[in-house]
C-alpha cells in the first residue's frame, strides 16, 4: 500500500490505503536475458500514481478516487490515451449514477478540459475526449450545453496558434454535429483568420467545409451558383495578390473539381501567372493548372512543355513528380 507521507496523494482528500500497487517495471540493463530498447525514464510522481491507477483500471472502478488519479497522471503526462479512455469511462458511470448532478459533473468536466488543452496546444486526444463528452451531456443533459461557450475556447485556441491542426479538425467536427455551416459568426471568423494570414492552409480548408461541405457529405443536391460565383471570386483576388501561394490556388481548383467544372474556363485567368517576363507574378501552380488545361483542351506537346519546364527550370526540386506527370499525359 502507499506510504501516505511520502506520497505525492497525500492532500488529495481519497484514501488509497486499500490499494495494492502494481508497480512499472524497471529494466535493469545488466539483464541481458531481457533486453530492452529503451527504459523511459518515468518521473517518480508518475511511477507511484500510475501504480495505484493500474490497479482500479484492473478492478473497472469508476469512482471519485480513480477519477482524481487520471486527472493528477493526465497533469503529468497528457498524452496517455489509455487514461484518457479509462477516465471517459468513470465520467459516463458517475453522471448516470447520480441524476441530480450528473449534468454538473459533465459540465465541470469541459470547464477542466479547457484548462488541460490551454496547457498542452498541441495535444490531440483531449479534443477526441472534449467531443465525447459533449456527446454525453447532449445525450443526457441536451439543455445543459452552451454551444456559445464551445466557441470561446475554439477562438482563444486558434489566436494563440492559427495553425492548430487538432482545433481545426475539432472545430470541423463541431460545425457538422451542430449544423453550423451557414453561420455567419463562423464564416467571419475563418475569413479574418486567412486575413490575417493567407497561406493558413487549415483555415482555407475550413472555408471550403463551409462553403462546400454539406454537398460533399450529400446533406444537399446543388450548391447554389451565388456561392459558387462569390468563392472562385475571392479566392482568384487573393491569388492576385500572392501567385505563390498554394493555398488559394488548391481553393480555387477545389472547387472546379468537387462541382466538376470545367478548368478550360479559368485560362485567361490562369496564363496571368505563366508570363516569365514577369518574374514575381509567375506561379508553379499556374502552370500545373495550365497543363490540366491543355489535356482537356488535347493538346499533349504544349501540355508536356509545361512540365519540362516546371521539372527543368520552375520547380527542379520536384522534377520526379513532374517527369512522372509528362509520362502519364494522354488525351481526356
Amino acid at each position: 500500500m502507499p506510504n501516505e507521507k511520502s506520497s505525492v496523494l497525500q492532500d488529495s482528500g481519497f484514501d488509497y490505503s486499500d490499494i495494492t500497487p502494481i508497480p512499472l517495471k524497471t529494466i535493469d540493463p545488466n539483464d541481458l536475458k531481457t533486453p530492452a530498447l529503451c527504459d523511459i525514464l518515468y518521473s517518480d510522481d508518475y511511477r507511484e500514481l500510475i501504480s495505484l491507477l493500474r490497479p482500479l483500471m484492473k478492478a473497472n472502478e469508476h469512482s471519485q478516487r480513480a477519477l482524481y488519479l487520471t486527472d493528477m497522471i493526465i497533469e503529468r503526462i497528457a498524452g496517455h490515451y489509455t487514461v484518457w479512455s479509462y477516465r471517459y469511462n468513470i465520467l459516463e458511470t458517475l453522471s448516470s449514477k447520480d441524476k441530480s448532478n450528473g449534468s454538473s459533473e459533465l459540465t465541470n468536466e469541459l470547464a477542466w478540459c479547457e484548462e488541460v488543452a490551454l496547457q498542452n496546444p498541441k495535444n490531440y486526444q483531449i479534443w477526441h475526449y472534449r467531443g465525447l463528452i459533449i456527446d454525453l451531456l447532449l445525450d443526457r443533459y441536451p439543455d445543459q450545453f452552451d454551444i456559445e461557450g464551445e466557441y470561446k475556447i475554439l477562438k482563444h485556441m486558434l489566436n494563440e496558434d492559427n495553425k492548430n491542426y487538432h482545433v481545426w479538425s475539432y472545430r470541423r467536427l463541431f460545425v457538422e454535429k451542430f449544423d453550423l455551416f451557414d453561420k455567419k459568426e463562423e464564416l467571419q471568423f475563418v475569413r479574418d483568420k486567412i486575413n490575417e494570414d493567407m497561406r493558413n492552409n487549415s483555415a482555407w480548408n475550413h472555408l471550403f467545409f463551409l462553403k462546400f461541405g454539406r454537398y460533399k457529405l450529400k446533406l444537399q443536391k446543388t450548391v447554389d451558383d451565388s456561392v459558387v460565383s462569390d468563392e472562385i471570386s475571392f479566392a482568384k483576388e487573393l491569388i492576385s495578390k500572392a501567385p505563390t501561394n498554394p493555398s488559394s490556388w488548391n481553393y480555387l481548383n477545389g472547387i472546379y473539381k468537387i462541382l466538376k467544372k470545367n478548368i478550360i474556363e479559368l485560362k485567361s485567368f490562369v496564363t496571368q501567372f505563366t508570363n516569365l517576363v514577369y518574374e514575381d507574378s509567375v506561379s508553379v501552380y499556374a502552370f500545373e493548372l495550365l497543363a490540366e488545361i491543355h489535356v482537356l483542351e488535347k493538346d499533349l506537346e504544349e501540355s508536356k512543355k509545361v512540365y519540362e519546364l516546371l521539372a527543368k527550370t520552375l520547380d527542379p526540386v520536384r522534377v520526379n513528380y513532374w517527369e512522372y506527370k509528362k509520362a502519364q499525359l494522354t488525351v481526356v
